[in-house]
């Protein structure tokens, strides 16, 4: 997932699990079958995959799509190869444009 203007966007070739497992009245979930009645997340070898970049209105509602149940994004999202959650390095941001402001 990328992070750009504020806006969440998973990118084309993004790996997504193969079914929802979440509750069927989630407003994920409905989110999910219309991506799938679109093409914007197709099979592929026991798995979904994104066809097109799409963005997301936060990181939970990515997540969600992507893991096919409710999740947590600021904290179930980590930052590339490293443990810190999506949460603090948005923390870390903040304090450092703070701090340049000051």
């Amino acid at each position: 997932m990328l992070v750009e203007d504020g806006e969440f966007i998973v990118e084309t070739g993004s790996d997504a699990k193969e079914s929802w497992t979440g509750p069927e009245d989630h407003g994920y979930a409905a989110l999910r079958k219309e991506l799938e009645a679109n093409g914007t997340v197709v099979p592929q070898g026991g798995k979904r995959v994104f066809t097109q970049d799409y963005v997301f209105k936060s990181p939970s509602a990515a997540g969600a799509i992507i893991q096919g149940r409710n999740t947590n994004g600021t904290l179930d999202w980590k930052v590339e190869g490293t443990s810190q959650t999506y949460k603090s390095w948005e923390q870390s941001q903040l304090e450092q444009f703070t701090s340049d402001e000051l």
